[in-house]
């Protein structure tokens, strides 16, 4: 059942099993799962059905640190959340991403990557894409740069592109034992004296109405960034927000290691002939659109000391061509001038952190301040992939690399672009003081209390977030089922 929050019969406190809290694809699948399993579960939206300025204005933050792109444009607050502006790209964490890697400080996932990959073909389905193997099609073309130590990355697409909120909203609707409040915004989650237990949820909107939710469990999955935002504005109600750290926050951890993806264009590869394969490449694989970029294998990013990533080469030809019609065959590209993108994993720094602005909101609440870095390894990454296409590039006689490794510096930066994929400040820890949740994604120290989304990653990987955090919502949907 959907209903708007102002329309909703108030209460003295509306009663469930589980409270979810944000209508992005995380916050509807668990909804969907644990509804389907018995559990009576209410699931707060923020936004409506469709896009609304006075909630995205809430949306809206202060930024430090690195260049960064607007915080209300990069989220999006209504049924359905981040998938309301992707394109669907989906491909899978890979184990390299879940192991602790010495060279990168705080890496190390406190879960199995065979645990979490078996929920990756259930995530798929949830995506629209296939879930077999994440292999080279039969009809791909050569990989010239396998002797410098690449290897293909298979990004498939959904056909067409869809919004969760869309695309789920008649499951929303017809679940018995699920409702879902429209145009609520959390105001906070409300703790016993210790912040050990969470009490219950205050809702509520502009025109002044407020609303209890008391549950047996909650979960927070209101995005990359709002998670954190979220515990650092809860806790007892008497005690917050200036005396109080927040939910979760007895080590200073929440907010900490957010990351993102960059990417960067540089360098001048001159071929001589056309490569299909090298450049940006799409096809079709059975129903699925897809598109291939290469990556250092894993045992050369350990030798090298670098962080994941994926590339292909660029060309006039790629821009040019509309999405549609560069998806009709391998492309073929009409010119033999290409520059290098780079797609990075963005290492975890604990400085890299979601923090509270001194400036509030409509509704009283102090806005999010994101002060995001990078550091060295990101450089490194950069240079080494590029030298190594470079290197591989004439070793198969395919042409020359044009690039002045001196222009290379920190301040790269500037000039590199953003994904849009938010990760981090409620990473997952065995050992509480490294993280906020634990591998149950329950957060550490307080007893009713779960994240939901890609804010609880660790490492980021070089993989687009969603269909990865989907895999994590199943397995927390499971772990749910079997305990409360």
């Amino acid at each position: 059942m959907l209903v708007a929050f102002s329309d909703f019969s108030e209460s003295p406190a509306l009663e469930t099993d589980v409270c979810i809290t944000g209508g992005g694809p995380a916050g509807i699948t668990l909804a969907i799962e644990l509804a389907r399993s018995g559990r009576e579960v209410i699931l707060v939206e923020s936004g409506g059905l469709e896009p609304d300025d006075d909630s995205q204005e809430l949306a809206a933050g202060e930024i430090s640190g690195v260049p960064y792109t607007d915080l209300d444009s990069v989220r999006l607050r209504y049924l359905g959340g981040s998938t309301n502006h992707w394109a669907g790209q989906s491909t899978p964490l890979q184990p390299i991403d879940f192991s602790v890697r010495d060279w990168v400080a705080d890496s190390g996932w406190p879960i199995d990557y065979n645990d979490f990959a078996g929920y990756l073909p259930r995530a798929a389905d949830l995506c629209r894409v296939s879930h077999e193997e994440w292999v080279l099609p039969n009809n791909a073309p050569t990989n010239h740069l396998e002797d410098a130590g690449f290897r293909p990355v298979l990004f498939r697409f959904p056909e067409p592109i869809f919004g969760f909120g869309e695309a789920y909203r008649r499951d929303l609707e017809k679940t018995t034992g699920l409702t879902v409040i429209l145009g609520g915004h959390v105001l906070g989650f409300n703790s016993n004296e210790t912040g050990s237990e969470v009490m219950s949820v205050t809702v509520g909107n502009r025109a002044g109405k407020r609303q209890e939710i008391r549950a047996r469990t909650y979960v927070l999955a209101t995005g990359g960034i709002e998670n954190a935002r979220q515990l650092l504005l809860s806790g007892p109600t008497e005690s917050r927000p200036d005396r109080w750290p927040g939910l979760g926050n007895n080590h200073d951890g929440v907010g900490r290691y957010f990351m993102e993806h960059p990417a960067y264009d540089l360098g001048q590869v001159s071929l001589t002939e056309s490569d299909d394969f090298l450049s940006e490449a799409y096809t079709w694989i059975g129903d699925d659109k897809v598109r291939l970029d290469l990556q250092l294998d894993a045992s050369v990013q350990r030798e090298a000391r670098i962080l994941n990533h994926s590339m292909f080469l660029l060309g006039s030809g790629s821009r040019r061509k509309s999405f549609s019609e560069r998806m009709l065959s391998w492309i073929k590209p009409p010119d033999l001038e290409f520059r290098i993108r780079v797609r990075l994993e963005h290492a975890p720094y604990a400085d890299s952190r979601v923090t509270l602005s001194d400036e509030l909101d409509a509704f009283g609440l102090r806005r999010t301040k994101l002060e995001m870095r990078v550091g060295d390894l990101e450089l490194a990454t950069i240079r080494h992939v590029v030298e190594s296409c470079g290197r591989g590039v004439g070793m198969a006689d395919l042409g020359r690399l044009k690039f002045d490794g001196n222009s290379l510096s920190e301040a790269w930066i500037d000039d590199a672009f953003w994904q849009i994929h938010h990760a981090g400040g409620t990473r997952m820890s065995a050992d509480p003081a490294k993280g906020v949740v634990d591998a149950n994604c329950k957060v550490h120290g307080v007893a009713n209390l779960y994240v939901a989304g890609s804010s609880v990653f660790p490492t980021s990987g070089q993989a687009n977030p969603t269909m990865n955090f989907i895999a994590l919502a199943l397995r927390l949907a499971d772990h749910l089922e079997k305990g409360t």
